[in-house]
């Protein structure tokens, strides 16, 4: 799949958002309470101060009415909590946030190990770090997958004693309607929505049909 063509074509067909310079991409991920949108996506790998703070803004209302959330808060992509921390563009979008502080419910730095553990509804990022860390995490989720599958096969050698492995098949049924739950946690979060003056529905390769089921 191709962004930047998506991107063009929804610009030409779609147009802006009135009052917002450039469209971005909210990546939905799962957590174990509530979804988080992570924006931007993959759309605009050099961005500004106030392009993040529209996406903070977009975000907002995404999170709000298509998803949820009620009064989402807002974050920034950093490597560490403090004000003062990470590039010039994450620092003067903190800035910027932090100045209208309550009309953003704005929280401040959000590091990458925090992302899944509901410290805020929405984080704003260039579209580069959000594209990093979209595959990331679908990395790493699929090879937690994989080990999974592994664990399984492997409990079910032939060589264990029946009895043994009637209990085995007992606790791994339990264990597969929780790895089930979490793998269908992930597959229904994997898509990508352009913010045009309208919904451009972006599939990235790894989709497949229950992504859509919205």
């Amino acid at each position: 799949s191709s962004t930047g063509a998506a991107m063009a074509s929804s610009l030409f067909g779609l147009g802006r958002i009135q009052g917002i310079d450039r469209p971005a991409i909210a990546v939905t991920l799962p957590t174990m309470q509530k979804p988080l949108v992570v924006i931007d996506g993959g759309a605009n790998s050099t961005c500004t101060p106030q392009m993040l703070k529209q996406f903070a803004i977009m975000g907002k209302i995404f999170s709000k009415n298509v998803l949820g959330v009620d009064e989402p808060k807002v974050g920034v992509l950093n490597i560490g909590e403090e004000a003062g921390k990470g590039n010039e563009l994450a620092q003067q979008t903190y800035n910027l946030l932090e100045e209208e502080k309550e009309k953003y419910n704005f929280i401040g730095n959000v590091e990458g190990k925090e992302l899944l553990l509901n410290q805020c509804d929405v984080v704003v990022c260039d579209g580069f770090a959000g594209n990093v860390v979209l595959k990331v995490v679908e990395g790493t989720s699929s090879l937690l997958f994989k080990m999974i599958k592994n664990e399984f096969k492997s409990a079910m050698k032939e060589s264990e004693p029946p009895q043994k492995r009637a209990s085995q098949i007992k606790i791994n049924k339990i264990e597969k309607q929780n790895i089930s739950q979490l793998i269908t946690l992930f597959e229904q979060y994997k898509n990508d929505d352009v913010h045009v003056n309208g919904l451009l529905i972006h599939s990235m390769p790894a989709h497949d049909g229950k992504t859509y089921g919205f």
